[in-house]
């Protein structure tokens, strides 16, 4: 653009506004001109030497021969020019179409753009100028919303070990976020599952999506110090994210032992129907908290006769196998909700009708053993509660076993997915008689 360029007649003039097709049009016409001054100069060179070569037959037939090819070069030059022009001016008159916005992540100034990394360590390194992100979608497509986490210090950290003043951004398509003033962020998609967060209300810094149990939650697992009566740097929210289209509907139970497996003290089952919600986990109206350092995370069917026939209950170790003797209570897939069915043990009386044994016989109508007065005949398993013997999985569903005065109060729980022949044998640490509430969750 530091050259001077001549005008030519019929194209337009080059200068430092013009744009590439006008460019491309200047050559091309800069190209015609050049091959109608070379035709004209051939001309005038073939015309000298015809006039100075008389006498000279071989010099005289060169001459013309000249002059012919000028003449005929200018015409097909010209003609085809007037031919492109006559059938569609376009052909010699080149133009850029536009491709549209492209979809993606980008740095920007406000007028132009530049990919953006995933992530950025320190952000002295964003060009100068593009301290805002901008997240362009492609038109007419779905395209998720965008997380941006922007960590007030280099290397992803935030002012203390805990992610104190890290701060989390959600973008729609066509959002912007200046991340300049940050001292490093990272990106990324909005997908289903679960989230944690640091504050309440689904406030400061979160986790991305957990899919699957989690034998530990770092780093959100709880990190008491002396002095401490309430562990800041734990789970205090979370927001569960639905996929209603693949009818994926996530739910979560912390515990407060590390490892997924072991029994001790747990929290409740907390899912959502929604498309998305909030749900708190640390009540500071009363000071509970939880200590969340493992997690059991589950997708439930909003449909439970799909996910199996149900779940047998037996008075006895075995207790399906012919000739055991057992009692047996039974859960029908009829009789459960979407979302979490829960049953009081002390109610779930075991049924002996069509069982052989002395323990059978009127043993329905008898007081449990634990009421019964004194030298009163009593059913020594009259309900779930006083006899965990075995179990019986028909489909796929997760059981949990709840131990508690009450549901609202501080519970120990143990999670199942499949048959238990033997209870007593079985590593638990919920034992006979403590057993008060069933949570039974259809899964997909």
């Amino acid at each position: 653009m530091e050259i001077i360029y001549p005008n030519l007649p019929f194209y337009p003039a080059i200068d430092s506004t013009s744009t590439l097709p006008q460019f491309i049009a200047y050559w091309f016409g800069f190209a015609i001109t050049i091959a109608i001054a070379i035709a004209v100069i051939s001309l005038i060179i073939a015309g000298i030497q015809l006039m100075t070569s008389a006498g000279n037959t071989g010099a005289t037939s060169e001459a013309k021969d000249k002059i012919k090819g000028a003449t005929l070069g200018l015409v097909l030059l010209l003609s085809s020019f007037l031919i492109l022009r006559t059938i569609n001016p376009v052909l010699v008159t080149p133009s850029l179409t536009s491709l549209g916005e492209v979809p993606g992540v980008f740095y920007t100034n406000g007028t132009d753009d530049k990919p953006a990394p995933i992530s950025e360590s320190n952000t002295a390194n964003i060009p100068q100028g593009y301290s805002t992100i901008i997240y362009k979608c492609a038109v007419g497509a779905y395209s998720p919303n965008l997380y941006i986490w922007k960590f007030p210090k280099t290397n992803f950290r935030g002012n203390d070990d805990k992610y104190e003043g890290v701060v989390t951004a959600e973008k729609k398509c066509g959002e912007k976020e200046p991340v300049g003033e940050a001292g490093s962020f990272r990106m990324a998609f909005k997908t289903p599952g679960i989230y944690y967060f640091l504050g309440d209300n689904c406030q400061g810094y979160m986790s991305g999506p957990n899919l699957s149990d989690q034998d530990t939650t770092e780093p959100f697992r709880a990190n008491i110090k002396q002095g401490e009566t309430v562990p800041t740097g734990n789970i205090r929210s979370i927001k569960v994210v639905n996929d209603k289209a693949s009818s994926a509907y996530f739910g979560i139970i912390f515990h407060q032992q590390s490892g997924v497996e072991k029994s001790g003290l747990c929290d409740i089952p907390r899912l959502s129907d929604k498309d998305e919600e909030c749900l708190q986990i640390y009540d500071s109206s009363n000071n509970k908290y939880m200590q969340t350092n493992a997690a059991t995370i589950f997708q439930w069917s909003k449909s439970p006769i799909y996910s199996g026939t149900g779940i047998d209950f037996y008075s006895d170790p075995y207790g399906w196998a012919a000739g055991s003797g057992s009692g047996y209570y039974t859960i029908l897939k009829s009789q459960l909700a979407p979302g979490v069915s829960v049953k009081n043990t002390g109610e779930m009386t075991f049924s002996y009708q069509g069982i052989k044994g002395a323990l059978s016989q009127n043993c329905q109508s008898k007081p449990s053993c634990s009421q019964a007065k004194y030298g009163q005949e009593c059913c020594p398993c009259k309900t779930l509660q006083n006899c965990l013997g075995s179990m019986k999985v028909r489909g796929k569903y997760l059981i949990a076993l709840y131990s508690a005065a009450s549901i609202s109060s501080g519970l120990s729980c143990q999670i199942f997915y499949k048959d238990v022949p033997n209870f007593k044998v079985t590593e638990i640490s919920i034992k006979q008689g403590s057993v008060n509430y069933v949570n039974i969750i259809p899964l997909k």
